[in-house]
């Protein structure tokens, strides 16, 4: 389901609007290349066939992407949600403070 997000909400863990629209894109990167990653593990093509080796890509495609939540849809509930921590160059020795 389509939800609407109000402005506010990005923009109380960061600086912008703008800022907001590039950490959430940045974590969806990482979240769809570990979950590549995860399904390339999964699949060793050095056992199988051509033919074989395709519908077990299919397979794993079904079972991983099609039943999860999409990446933006996650990165940016970790956002909402405070998991994703945002720091600035320069600003990292006083995050600590």
């Amino acid at each position: 389901m389509i939800e609407t997000i109000p402005l506010e909400k990005l923009t109380e863990r960061t600086r912008s609007v703008y800022e907001a629209v590039l950490v959430i894109a940045k974590r969806a990167r990482q979240i769809n290349d570990q979950r590549r990653a995860r399904m390339e593990m999964e699949i060793n093509p050095n056992d199988q066939s051509d033919e074989l080796f395709e519908e077990a890509i299919a397979e794993v495609k079904e079972r991983v992407y099609e039943t999860r939540i999409k990446p933006t849809r996650q990165a940016i509930e970790e956002l909402l949600h405070g998991e994703l921590k945002v720091i600035h160059p320069g600003e990292e020795e006083t995050a600590d403070k």
